[in-house]
């Protein structure tokens, strides 16, 4: 699976398990240079998060209603509107996205 920002071509990575939510990219230090979505979260913390990231959170049908550009460890966003997804983008990504966009997840063929 992959999503198209600015016409490149992210692999997607969806985490489910709560394990992988958990995690995430906690202490991770190799460069993000791929989208992870997590579906059913109300919030992400990047607490432990050695890199920074930009952060995505749209509704059930992946409309996009919050979006933080470059943030750093030890930050909290809450969904507002209860549970829905989030995605993590390498840097940079949220500046050719908006709200109100939604995000297309394609199947590699």
């Amino acid at each position: 699976m992959y999503i198209k920002i600015n016409g490149k071509q992210l692999k997607l990575e969806e985490r489910n398990s709560f394990k992988d939510k958990l995690i995430s990219l906690k202490f991770n230090f190799n460069k993000l240079d791929y989208a992870i979505k997590f579906t059913n979260k109300k919030y992400i913390n990047t607490v432990f998060f050695v890199q920074r990231v930009d952060i995505v959170l749209t509704d059930k049908d992946d409309k996009i209603i919050y979006l933080e550009e470059d943030v750093r460890s030890e930050k909290y966003y809450i969904h507002k509107k209860g549970t829905a997804n989030v995605y993590l983008l390498p840097l940079g990504s949220v500046k050719y996205l908006a709200i109100g966009d939604i995000i297309k997840i394609y199947n590699k063929k």
